[in-house]
């Protein structure tokens, strides 16, 4: 008997303990956010492109690229802004006519773009020219994004991954476990770690 009242003495004492760990976790927190306060509200721009864009990325505050095919004829479109989206003018030499999903740059300067048929098209001059940097398959490729000016990767339809470590010049085909389309990956750091 002495020992269960021991035992009981324990989980109480353990349980109390727990339980002031506990409410002092939640107490009040000083800064509450103000539902009063007015939430940023989307502006909507006319960019004077009927076109279907499918991605678009922001090297900095006021220059941008979208990508997407142009509607009725369905060819590929790369258009840029330099004050922040407010206008945007085509930016596309005609390298290839499938359609784009995805872009990424890298810096000021160097950008790549891909899209149906596993094309990945790389620009070096911020998107003045735009020249072949993969065009060997038959997977649309819906997401691109490098780790840094070297080391990048692409994903896509039918468990498509592909890597390069010398800045777009060659791809390789990384197999995956799993099988599917692959939408959108995600980099977690520069050391070559994502998440798709």
């Amino acid at each position: 008997m002495r020992d269960n009242n021991k035992i009981k003495f324990f989980i109480f004492t353990f349980l109390s303990f727990s339980l002031i760990i506990l409410l002092a976790a939640c107490k009040k927190d000083e800064n509450v956010i103000n539902n009063d306060e007015p939430l940023p509200k989307w502006k909507n721009i006319e960019i004077g492109f009927n076109n279907n864009y499918k991605s678009i990325f922001f090297i900095n505050e006021i220059t941008g690229y979208a990508v997407g095919n142009s509607y009725p004829n369905d060819s590929s479109k790369i258009i840029k802004t330099t004050n922040g989206g407010q206008n945007w003018f085509t930016s596309f030499t005609a390298v290839t006519s499938v359609n784009l999903a995805a872009i990424f740059f890298v810096n000021l300067n160097t950008g790549f773009a891909a899209g149906n048929e596993e094309i990945i098209i790389k620009t070096t001059n911020g998107g003045l020219d735009w020249f072949l940097s993969n065009f060997n398959g038959i997977n649309p490729i819906t997401c691109i994004a490098f780790f840094d000016e070297n080391n990048g990767i692409a994903s896509g339809y039918n468990s498509l991954m592909l890597r390069t470590a010398n800045g777009g010049a060659s791809w390789q085909s990384v197999p995956l476990l799993t099988q599917g389309n692959l939408y959108s990956f995600s980099i977690l750091n520069n050391q070559g770690e994502a998440f798709t």
